[in-house]
């Protein structure tokens, strides 16, 4: 991930839990809590833990 975003989404003085690597693409997006979160649609609750499962980037992107 560029590293000004991994700056952007990691709050200020503290890190992510687990780490993003900036040159690993596996832990990224749906995968990681932090990515997954900002990435859910509006009106979806990623805090729901049976949602968190269904949601895949393939799904979203042929609904748009």
């Amino acid at each position: 991930m560029k590293g000004a975003i991994l700056d952007w989404i990691t709050p200020r003085g503290q890190s992510l839990n687990p780490p993003l690597a900036r040159n690993v693409k596996t832990d990224r997006g749906f995968h990681h809590e932090r990515t997954g979160a900002l990435l859910c649609p509006a009106g979806l609750d990623w805090s729901n833990a049976e949602l968190v499962p269904t949601l895949s980037v393939d799904h979203y992107t042929d609904v748009l």
